[in-house]
């Protein structure tokens, strides 16, 4: 049984001059005329997860990240294992991003665990696991609301509450 985890159309995304939109067959760019910018059909990747970081688009495909600059496509791990346990070793279920870091929620064996990748240092690093075996991460955001306090926040996909990090830009 293949479980999708994801969804089928994840929310478009914008450089505030280009929408994305991610499908299995590609990322189509919405600039005039829609069109296939990046061309995924080899993959077919039907749980798709994108958020633009520093300007440019990243996307996952798979069990890997995609960096687009609007130009070229680089593969930045991290399932080249990038120093990372295997237990943190999956499926990218949801992804948002910070002045500074890229937070992905990867659906490990057991766990669900939220990792951060920084664009200066490339590298991938760990920054949590989700406290209750068998939950998976659906989308994650973060805000200041109501308190001005920095929260990453976790819906998950097969739990009806959700959950938060407080101030997940000190020292992931």
């Amino acid at each position: 049984i293949n479980t999708i985890i994801g969804t089928y159309l994840p929310p478009l995304v914008t450089d505030n001059l280009t929408m994305y939109a991610q499908l299995p067959n590609g990322i189509y760019d919405f600039d005039n005329t829609p069109a296939i910018a990046v061309d995924t059909s080899r993959a077919q990747d039907k749980n798709g997860a994108l958020t633009m970081y520093q300007n440019d688009l990243y996307f996952k495909n798979k069990k890997s990240l995609i960096h687009y600059d609007g130009v070229d496509v680089k593969s930045i791990g991290y399932d080249e294992r990038d120093g990372l346990s295997s237990e943190y070793l999956g499926e990218i279920t949801a992804m948002t991003s910070s002045w500074k870091y890229l937070f992905a929620a990867v659906k490990g064996a057991s766990y669900s665990h939220i990792l951060t990748y920084e664009k200066i240092s490339n590298a991938w690093r760990y920054y949590a696991k989700i406290p209750t075996m068998g939950l998976w991460v659906k989308n994650i955001f973060l805000s200041d609301s109501p308190d001005a306090i920095d929260r990453l926040w976790i819906i998950y996909g097969n739990y009806g509450y959700l959950g938060y990090f407080l101030n997940p830009m000190v020292n992931p």
